[in-house]
């Protein structure tokens, strides 16, 4: 198993234990090719997974989280590796914590993109436009140590966003 399979596995894992137990109802946002929503379908949750590019399928919805329009309830959004290529972060968030149900979660897999720096996101990671707003290493060690001194967990409101 090559580093990326090893990689999907351990996101997948990490987040159907983050989901629980099925039935849940479950919006992937951001699915790309769909591995993680047919990993979740197949855990047996109602899964719907959007993408503008998303594969065809029953549980998939070719749309951007802007244009989604289903209503939910969902008890669990999902977003790995999509949030950095939302242009209006905090409306996007603001629509997943409406179709969310109270006391449901959001799970997010995501790189700090705007901690790496321009030949790491370009070279290795293949992402566009990582130079926008570099962090320095001092501040990034500040902003990180207090979460780090709280065990390593932070959880947020999503309603407060």
């Amino acid at each position: 198993m090559g580093e990326l399979a090893m990689w999907q596995q351990r996101v997948e894992e990490f987040v159907l234990g983050q989901v629980g137990p099925p039935p849940a109802q479950v919006l992937e946002v951001g699915c790309g090719e769909g591995e993680l929503a047919h990993a979740l379908a197949r855990a047996g949750h109602s899964v719907t997974a959007i993408d503008p590019r998303a594969p065809e399928g029953p549980i998939f919805r070719r749309v951007g989280i802007e244009e989604f329009t289903d209503p939910g309830p969902f008890d669990h959004v999902v977003a790995s590796l999509s949030l950095h290529h939302i242009e209006n972060l905090g409306e996007a968030l603001d629509k997943l914590a409406d179709v969310l149900r109270t006391g449901g979660s959001l799970v997010v897999v995501e790189f700090g993109w705007d901690w790496i720096d321009e030949a790491t996101g370009q070279g290795a990671l293949g992402h566009p436009g990582v130079d926008r707003g570099m962090r320095s290493p001092a501040r990034a060690q500040r902003e990180v140590a207090p979460v780090h001194a709280a065990g390593g967990c932070l959880r947020t409101d999503l309603a407060g966003v």
